[in-house]
């Protein structure tokens, strides 16, 4: 299993750790910090100079599946 921490510090700019990390918080039940991890995986989409990031994602939560 993939620790969202590895992922965030091998690349910061990335959402995946951060799209990981909200998924284990929800899951724990932290729901305050589940919604900060998944408003930065958001802020990293939207900044992203890569396209294919920007729309998968947001294809992907455009659909309310999350």
């Amino acid at each position: 299993m993939i620790h969202h921490a590895q992922v965030i510090t091998l690349d910061p700019s990335s959402p995946w750790g951060y799209e990981i990390k909200h998924a284990a918080l929800h899951k724990t039940g932290d729901y305050g910090e589940a919604v900060n991890a998944f408003e930065t995986m958001l802020l990293k989409i939207a900044l992203s100079p890569d396209p294919d990031v920007q729309r998968e994602l947001y294809a992907h939560y455009d659909k309310g599946i999350c």
